[in-house]
């Protein structure tokens, strides 16, 4: 059996308590796992949070499964680093010879997939490979060449939502909202490739040209100056964090000549 180990909330701990802090919590991991293998098991580090086990003689998944909850139990108790009691959790996929691969690249790589499937499920640390993922995987990168295609060849659009105003009856407001037209697929939603988006970083793109095609179709409405309404337009938090939010708001001000109460920047539920 291969296990693939990714550390949950280690990112957490540099930013609070510093490198250092998580260098050193990664040494005590590491010599906390030593201790616990048999001699019929080899544990690595891989880089960053990330390590590997292989254990020999594995005959059931049940071995395998009560493996990865030893190596669970390991981080259930935190770690003493200087003055602070530091936790972290782990996420496990395992992958089985000679089922799921007969080479080591291909069993580490299917025992990574699998890692991703375990931090998708809060109820187990720990999750099987399977055939799917491959496919799963496939198809998540087939997703993100369409939505790439589909923004150079305008196979998106959007649509707006009023916000009325019931008291005064009148509309007050207009949200944005994107929709693709997938040339094979027809109508897709955008629970589905507003996350693969943001996964791929395509978000940053495609917000940029949400905000521009916005102003470019309603400017007429939102500065109208007997009746001026306010455009509401999502940005994904992984503009705030990769992209530039302040320039593009700035950039789109100054083009359409906007004073900024005409834009309202909502933030994804994501």
């Amino acid at each position: 059996a291969v296990l693939f180990l990714d550390l949950d909330g280690f990112k957490d701990i540099n930013d609070s308590f510093g490198h250092q802090a998580g260098d050193q919590f990664l040494k005590a991991f590491s010599e906390k796992l030593t201790r616990q293998i048999r001699s019929t098991e080899l544990v690595a580090r891989l880089g960053g949070d990330e390590f590997a086990i292989v254990s020999e003689g594995i005959e059931s998944a049940e071995s395998a499964a009560d493996l990865a909850q030893r190596v669970t139990d390991l981080l259930a108790q935190p770690f003493e680093i200087g003055q602070n009691k530091l936790h972290a959790g782990v996420s496990i996929g395992i992958s089985m010879y000679p089922s799921d691969g007969r080479s080591p690249d291909e069993l580490l790589h299917n025992a990574d997939l699998a890692m991703y499937r375990a931090k998708e499920n809060p109820l187990s640390s720990y999750a099987f490979f399977e055939e799917s993922m491959n496919q799963e995987v496939q198809a998540h990168k087939q997703l993100v060449d369409d939505i790439r295609n589909g923004l150079k060849s305008d196979q998106f659009h959007l649509v707006y939502q009023p916000v009325v105003d019931l008291q005064q009856r009148r509309i007050i407001g207009i949200e944005a909202l994107a929709r693709w037209t997938h040339p094979d697929s027809g109508a897709v939603s955008p629970g589905t490739f507003i996350p693969v988006a943001e996964k791929s970083g395509l978000i940053i793109p495609f917000g940029e040209w949400a905000m521009q095609t916005a102003c470019d179709e309603m400017l007429d409405c939102i500065n109208d100056p007997h009746n001026p309404i306010e455009l509401s337009i999502n940005l994904s938090p992984i503009q705030l964090h990769r992209g530039d939010p302040l320039g593009l708001v700035a950039a789109t001000l100054e083009r359409y000549q906007l004073p900024p109460s005409a834009l309202d920047i909502e933030i994804t539920e994501s």
